[in-house]
Parts: structure tokens; C-alpha cells; sequence
């Protein structure tokens, strides 16, 4: 919010803001979180902070997981199919899924998508009959986290 100049509507939000970031740092179980989130999610700041999120790195997940926050606390919780499908885990390396459907024998390649890892592709894709790529249509819009300028999914491309 700091970045893109806009204020909490309520200051006292802006300290209830940095604890949040200083207990996440520190790894605090959840519970000690959620009337911090509670708070903060429903602050007029934040909200416009959010209609902002692809100047930053926040996606609807993001916002998914502030409105899920009394559910996900619970021990008992269970995240349902949609929640699992909309995960992200960073990935770094080549990761190999191979999986038969039908008659084929599906090989699926996670490249990681990180700049660094993307010289290693070409060795992924010997003996291959097709390729399907697919991109993050979350990143539509979003800026690069390095320049906040580029356009992520422009950037995928080269």
C-alpha cells in the first residue's frame, strides 16, 4: 500500500499491518493472525489497495484466502478441489510428471518459469510429438515483481 500511496482508511490499521508482517516473519501459528486479517481485509484501503493488484504481486488467491481465513484455521479444515487447483507453488528446476491417458503416455514438464531456469528448457523437449504451453492467465495484467514496469505475461514470451 506503501507503494502505491494509498492509506489505510483507519491509521491504527497501518501498525495492525506491520505486526502482521512481523508475526508472518515469524512463522506464528495462524490462529494469532486471523483477527489481523479480519481487520485489515475489511478496511476501505486495503480494498483499493487490492483493485490495484496487478501493480504488485497479488492475485485473486490472495484475496480468496483473506475471505476463506475463519475455515482455513481449523485443524479439521480440508480444502476442496477448486482451492487445490488454485494453489501456487513456486517452482525452481525441471520437474517431470509422466501419467498414462487413454492410449498415451502423457509426459508433463514443469520449467519452473523462472527466468534463470528457462536456457534448460530446449533439453526438456527432445522426442516429443506435441507441446501444450501453458501460461498464467492471473498474469494478464500483472507487473514484474523486479521493474514493477514490464508486463509479466509479455515478459513469459522471451
Amino acid at each position: 500500500m506503501k507503494r502505491l500511496d494509498i492509506p489505510f482508511e483507519n491509521p491504527a490499521n497501518k501498525k495492525i499491518s506491520e505486526k502482521l508482517i512481523k508475526l508472518i516473519s515469524l512463522d506464528d501459528p495462524i490462529e494469532d493472525l486471523v483477527p489481523l486479517i479480519q481487520q485489515i481485509r475489511v478496511d476501505r484501503g486495503f480494498l483499493d489497495a487490492v483493485g490495484h493488484g496487478n501493480e504488485f504481486q497479488m492475485n485473486e488467491t490472495h484475496i480468496e484466502f483473506f475471505n476463506s481465513i475463519e475455515k482455513i484455521i481449523f485443524p479439521d479444515y480440508s480444502p476442496s478441489n477448486d482451492e487445490i487447483l488454485k494453489t501456487r507453488l513456486k517452482t525452481t528446476g525441471i520437474f517431470e510428471f509422466t501419467f498414462p491417458y487413454k492410449k498415451f503416455n502423457i509426459k508433463l514438464i514443469d520449467v519452473g518459469g523462472q527466468r534463470s531456469e528457462r536456457k534448460k528448457w530446449i533439453y526438456c523437449f527432445e522426442d516429443m510429438n506435441a507441446i501444450i504451453y501453458v501460461a498464467s492467465l492471473i498474469d494478464y495484467c500483472m507487473v514484474l515483481e523486479e521493474d514493477n514496469l514490464t508486463v509479466n505475461f509479455i515478459e513469459r514470451f522471451y
